[in-house]
């Protein structure tokens, strides 16, 4: 999948303007592409780890947000989880259905590390009070 994903990345007739090639297949959505106008995207707020658009959606789309692709950003259309879509092999999309929606992206990683690490290193502070 990877190597067809780049290959149809590198064709000189690819047209990024266009077409979103999505990892994920999504039922719903038409999978040649089209030259038309599918809605329209506004943002509304933008912050390194909060991202908020106003969508609205005039057929079934993908929304495609051209920055990294990282599985610790969460997807919300209108309030409600949706799945992150990995688009044009390194950027991170969301499925629209038709309609107007309210589209959120959020980062955060995962703290079950930091706690693991703060608490070896407590553990090692006390054994060296011990040792001393």
């Amino acid at each position: 999948m990877t190597r067809r994903f780049l290959k149809t990345l590198t064709d000189r007739n690819f047209d990024p303007a266009g077409t979103v090639l999505v990892s994920t297949p999504q039922p719903g959505l038409p999978t040649v592409a089209t030259n038309q106008n599918s809605g329209t995207v506004e943002f509304k707020s933008y912050a390194p780890k909060n991202i908020v658009f106003d969508a609205k959606a005039d057929a079934p789309a993908v929304l495609l947000l051209n920055d990294k692709f990282d599985p610790h950003w969460q997807v919300f259309v209108d309030g409600k989880p949706a799945e992150l879509l990995r688009c044009n092999f390194i950027m991170r999309g969301v499925y629209l259905p038709p309609g107007p929606h309210t589209v959120e992206f959020q980062f955060s990683l995962p703290t079950g590390p930091l706690y693991i690490t703060l608490a070896a290193f407590g553990v090692g502070i006390i054994l060296c009070g011990f040792l001393v």
